[in-house]
């Protein structure tokens, strides 16, 4: 599995104000990472669905980054399509833009 360091204390307040089970999923993914200098280390998976469900132009163009560094697409969708299904779609067009780009 691969992680991303990162501050995430923005990111944790936004999943607190989501009461569907993809914010459950995340606090949970984030309470069981592993921690480096104090620091929570995210999943891939997880720092892709917290930017999902912030849904900003800059996190959608952080997504296409993962996705194009080679991401594993397969385990993404996998991971979406339990926690927030409504946000496959997304994903799926995000996917299109960076298969478009290359």
């Amino acid at each position: 599995m691969q992680h991303v360091q990162c501050n995430l204390s923005k990111e944790i307040g936004r999943l607190h104000d989501c009461a569907s089970s993809s914010g459950r999923r995340s606090r949970k993914e984030l309470a069981r990472a592993p921690v480096s200098d104090g620091v929570p280390i995210a999943s891939v998976e997880t720092v892709v669905l917290m930017k999902l469900l912030a849904g900003r132009t800059q996190d959608l163009a952080d997504i296409e980054a993962i996705v194009a560094s080679r991401a594993d697409r397969e385990r993404l969708r996998s991971v979406l399509a339990e926690a927030a299904p409504d946000h496959v779609v997304v994903l799926e067009r995000l996917y299109d833009n960076v298969d478009r780009a290359r």
